[in-house]
């Protein structure tokens, strides 16, 4: 019924053991709840921006884009570019805030 190879269960494996090792090796550098939540307030403003874009550009908004573009015209994908940029710059003014 399944077709699994030995080399599927071999990869599977390997990569839950990299993955609770990496765990394992930053469990001791996280002290609090908040600490684990903002990431120890390490991340360089381009990880921030890529994921603020990336959960932006999800499959279920970009499933609809094409239908709003048909429906909208051109303005809709002026708003997405200035919600872009809107982003970056609240990322920006973040990163001036936290430093």
């Amino acid at each position: 019924m399944y077709n699994i190879h030995i080399i599927d269960i071999v990869i599977v494996i390997l990569y839950f053991i990299v993955y609770i090792g990496i765990g394992l090796y930053k469990y001791k550098s996280v002290t609090t709840l908040k600490d684990y939540t903002l990431g120890g307030r390490n991340f360089p403003n381009l990880v921030i921006i890529t994921t603020l874009l990336a959960t932006h550009i999800g499959a279920a908004s970009t499933m609809g884009v094409v239908g709003k573009v048909y429906t909208f015209g051109i303005f809709f994908v002026v708003t997405r570019l200035v919600m872009s940029f809107t982003m970056w710059a609240v990322t920006e003014l973040s990163y001036m805030v936290r430093t």
